[in-house]
C-alpha cells in the first residue's frame, strides 16, 4: 500500500478484508485506504473500487445516531480514502471474545440495547432503499451505551446485485457465518436477510454455539445447500437451548425464519417489541444455569 501524509502521521487501528484504517486523534476522525492486491488472485473487483463504493453510498445515506458518520470520501496521492467520525470503543466481537479465544456473553438486557439500538438504524438504511448485507459482531461497535453499525461494503440497493456478483457466478460479497439461507442459495439480498443476520447477532450474544464460523460454512462438502441445512438444523436446536425468557425465544425465531415475517415485518416493529418486553424482563430476576450465570439483571 502506498503511503501517504495521513499513514505517516496517525496511527494504525486494524483492517478487514479490503482496507486498513488510520485513526487521526486531533481531527476524531478515521481514514480507510484499500490494501494491494494479493499476487495470484482473481481479483474480481479491485480493493479501491470497494473503498470508493463505500463512500459512494455513505455519502448518499441520511445520518443515524447508530450508524458510523461520514465525513469525506475522494482522492489522495492517487490513493482512494473513505474517512468517517472515530468512534472510541471496541467491536462487539472483541467484547465477546477475547484475545485467547474465550467467550464471555453479554447481559440480556444488554443484548436487547445492543439489538434495538441496530435495528433502528437498519429500518432507518431501509427506508432509503438500501440493505447492509454484512450484519456481524465484528461491524457493530460498541462505544458507551451506544451500538454503531459500521462496514457499508457490500451494501446496495435492495434486491440488487453488485456488479462482481452479477458477472461471476458464486461469488459473494460479505461474511458467510451470519448471511440468511436464501442469500446462500444466490437470492438478491432484501431486509428480511439484514433481520436474519440480527438475530443470528442476538444469539450469539447469549450463547457461542448459536452461529457457524465463516470456516465452518466454507468446508462443507456439498456445497451451500448442505451450509443452509446446517445453519437452519444448529439455529433450531439452539433456539430451544437458550436460557432465557420466552419473549426472547420468540423474538429470535421471528427474526431468523420465514414464518417471523407476519410478527416482525421491519426493523422497526423489532425494536417497538424489545422495548416493550424490557420493563417486564427487569421484573423477573431468573437465574440461568451453568457458565451464564445472570441474563437478566
Amino acid at each position: 500500500m502506498q503511503r501517504t501524509a495521513f499513514h505517516t502521521h496517525n496511527r494504525f487501528v486494524g483492517q478487514g478484508a479490503r482496507g486498513a484504517v488510520y485513526a487521526d486523534p486531533v481531527r476524531k476522525t478515521a481514514r480507510k485506504y484499500p490494501l494491494p492486491e494479493s499476487a495470484g488472485n482473481v481479483v474480481l473487483v479491485s480493493n479501491a473500487a470497494s473503498v470508493t463504493r463505500e463512500g459512494v453510498v455513505l455519502s448518499a445515506l441520511d445520518h443515524h445516531p447508530n450508524m458510523i458518520e461520514y465525513v469525506s470520501h475522494g482522492e489522495v496521492d492517487g490513493q482512494p480514502y473513505l474517512e468517517t467520525r472515530l468512534i472510541e470503543g471496541k467491536s462487539l466481537k472483541d467484547v465477546l471474545l477475547s484475545r485467547e479465544g474465550r467467550y464471555k456473553p453479554l447481559p440480556l438486557l444488554r443484548a436487547l440495547r445492543v439489538t434495538d439500538d441496530i435495528a433502528q438504524v437498519l429500518y432507518h438504511v431501509h427506508q432509503q432503499g438500501i440493505v447492509h448485507t454484512d450484519v456481524k459482531p465484528g461491524n457493530i461497535e460498541l462505544a458507551g451505551r451506544r451500538a454503531i453499525l459500521t462496514d457499508f461494503e457490500g451494501a446496495r440497493e435492495e434486491d440488487q446485485f453488485l456488479l462482481e456478483e452479477e458477472n461471476f457466478k458464486g461469488c459473494f460479497v460479505g461474511g458467510l457465518a451470519y448471511c440468511s439461507p436464501r442469500r446462500l442459495r444466490g437470492l438478491p439480498p432484501n431486509r428480511r436477510d439484514d433481520m436474519f443476520s440480527l438475530g443470528l447477532v442476538l444469539s450469539f450474544m447469549l450463547s457461542p454455539i448459536c452461529v457457524l464460523s465463516d470456516e465452518e460454512a466454507e468446508s462443507c462438502p456439498q456445497g451451500v445447500i448442505v451450509a443452509v441445512d446446517k445453519k437452519h438444523q444448529a439455529l433450531a436446536v439452539n433456539i430451544a437451548k437458550l436460557q432465557v425468557h420466552k419473549t426472547v425465544r420468540f423474538l429470535i425465531a421471528g427474526l431468523t425464519y420465514p414464518e417471523g415475517e407476519r410478527y416482525f415485518p421491519d426493523c422497526q416493529t423489532v425494536s417497538r417489541y424489545i422495548r416493550y418486553i424490557t420493563p417486564k424482563l427487569r421484573t423477573i430476576p431468573q437465574r440461568v444455569s451453568g457458565l451464564y450465570g445472570f441474563l437478566v439483571g
